[in-house]
């Protein structure tokens, strides 16, 4: 298979510099990325609703696990907004939408490119 620019999907260069004491782990890096490409890897970011168990399988991780890096690494630094959706009898149905940030929210302190992060010593 040749190689296709198609599937490249770049990481916003300000994700890159938060740190894990920050809050964010390797597979919250990983988890991040990945619904960054579901959302089709746009500058804006995006929507997407794939299931903790298709991100599991994909990460090789646990969807449990997938779900706890989403609720207490993505959604308090602003990766990422989830909106659970129900519906069916009794609600008894339910998808979780991901909106995926690319920007940083507002305050962020964090160096936003890496001369940032370098303070020019590069």
């Amino acid at each position: 298979m040749a190689y296709d620019k198609r599937t490249l999907t770049p990481m916003p260069d300000w994700v890159i510099f938060l740190k894990k004491d920050q809050g964010l782990s390797p597979l919250g890096y990983m988890t991040y990325h990945l619904l960054l490409m579901c959302a089709g890897g746009s500058e804006e970011g995006g929507a997407t609703w794939p299931t903790q168990e298709y991100m599991g399988d994909v990460l090789g991780a646990h969807p449990d696990t997938i779900g706890r890096i989403i609720k207490k690494e993505l959604v308090p630094l602003g990766l990422v907004e989830v909106i659970k959706e129900r519906w069916g009898t009794n609600n008894s149905l339910c998808r979780n939408t991901y909106v995926v940030r690319t920007r940083p929210a507002d305050g962020f302190t964090g160096p936003l490119s890496l001369d940032d992060f370098a303070g020019g010593a590069r």
